[in-house]
């Protein structure tokens, strides 16, 4: 985890990993696909991954149930898709939400 701050310039990030071990789960490999000729594809291909889920329409759908998981605080986020066991998350997996960054729907929770 890299944290960098630069008070000159706005900044953000984002976390893409491999669970794969071949060639392109290595740390060369996705170092490689980091340069800018690689990078867009690879975010495009992880947010048009990101829209369809194995648990769908019921992932999709949670927020006519008001949520889903601890607090009702995830909307289209399960562990067939989004959900890391949650020692891996500092976060508990709290406020995901795949319809937010696909745009699959406007009830997503951070709309507002």
């Amino acid at each position: 985890r890299i944290y960098s701050n630069d008070k000159e310039k706005a900044m953000s990030g984002i976390l893409i990993y491999s669970a794969s071990g071949d060639s392109e789960g290595t740390m060369g490999g996705l170092v490689r696909q980091a340069e800018p000729d690689l990078f867009g594809n690879t975010l495009e291909n992880a947010i048009n991954k990101a829209q369809w889920c194995s648990a769908d329409p019921i992932c999709n759908e949670a927020f006519k149930r008001g949520g889903q998981g601890p607090y009702s605080l995830n909307m289209a986020a399960c562990h067939c898709c989004c959900l890391l066991p949650e020692t891996s998350c500092e976060n508990f997996n709290r406020l995901m939400d795949r319809s937010y960054i696909n745009f699959l729907d406007t009830h997503s929770i951070f709309n507002v």
